[in-house]
C-alpha cells in the first residue's frame, strides 16, 4: 500500500479503537480491544516504513507524521492513548516493546522522549526488573545530567534495590534548594513528594532505613 492508503488504514483502526472507549480509567480490557489498539499501531510502523523506503530522513522525528498531514489524522494524541491503554490493560511487555520501537524509531531533538524514558523505567519495575530499570535510569541521568526528570526516574528505581547513598547523591546534587532532606526515601516517601519541602525534626537526618 501507498501512503494514502496506510493512513486510510490507519484512520479506519483508530477508529475502532475509540468506538468501545471515550478516555475514562479502565482495568477490563479485552484481549481483542488490545489487539485492535496494536493493529493500528503497526500501521503507524507501516507509514514509517513505507516513507522511509522512499527518503531516509522520512519523518525523523514524531510531530513531523501530523505536521505534514496538517494534523489531519491527530496521530501525536492516538499515540499517548495506545500507551496508556496498555498501561491500563498492565499489558507491560506489549508496552516495553512499543516504548524500545519509538525510542528507536524517531531522533528525539525536537522534542525530548522524556515522558518515554520515564515510563520505560516504570515498566522495568512493574515487570520485577529493578537493576535493569535502576542501570537505565542511571545511563539516562549520564547522558542528560541536567533533566530533573531523570533523576527522578533514578530515586523511583533506586527504592526496589535499596540504592539509597547513590539516590541521595544525586537529589543532593541536583535538588539542593528544593529538598532539605534527602533521606526521606529510607523512610518510603515516593518520588512524587520528594521535590516538596518537607521540615525534618531534630535528629532525624542520620536515621536509618526502617
Amino acid at each position: 500500500m501507498n501512503l494514502k492508503q496506510l493512513w486510510k488504514q490507519f484512520d479506519k483502526d483508530a477508529e475502532a479503537c475509540y468506538s468501545k472507549w471515550n478516555g475514562e480509567i479502565r482495568m477490563d480490557w479485552s484481549d481483542d480491544e488490545i489487539r485492535t489498539w496494536q493493529k493500528a499501531y503497526e500501521n503507524v510502523k507501516a507509514i514509517l516504513a513505507a516513507g522511509r523506503e522512499k527518503d531516509p530522513a522520512f519523518c525523523r522525528e514524531m510531530k513531523d507524521l501530523d505536521e505534514g498531514t496538517a494534523y489531519a489524522h491527530d496521530l501525536g494524541t492516538w499515540m499517548e492513548d495506545y500507551l496508556d491503554v496498555l498501561d491500563m490493560a498492565e499489558a507491560y511487555p506489549e508496552l516495553l516493546g512499543s516504548l524500545d520501537e519509538l525510542l528507536a524509531l524517531f531522533d528525539w531533538k525536537a522534542v525530548p522522549a522524556t515522558d518515554l524514558k520515564m515510563l520505560r523505567t516504570i515498566v522495568l519495575g512493574r515487570l520485577g526488573r529493578h537493576e535493569e530499570a535502576w542501570e537505565y535510569a542511571c545511563a539516562w541521568q549520564k547522558e542528560e545530567p541536567e533533566d530533573p526528570a531523570a533523576v527522578s526516574a533514578c530515586v523511583y528505581a533506586s527504592i526496589p534495590g535499596q540504592q539509597w547513598d547513590s539516590a541521595e547523591k544525586l537529589l543532593s546534587e541536583h535538588l539542593p534548594a528544593r529538598l532539605p532532606d534527602c533521606s526521606l526515601i529510607r523512610h518510603g516517601f515516593p518520588p512524587a513528594f520528594l521535590p516538596f519541602q518537607i521540615p525534618r525534626r531534630d535528629g532525624e537526618r542520620d536515621r536509618g532505613a526502617p
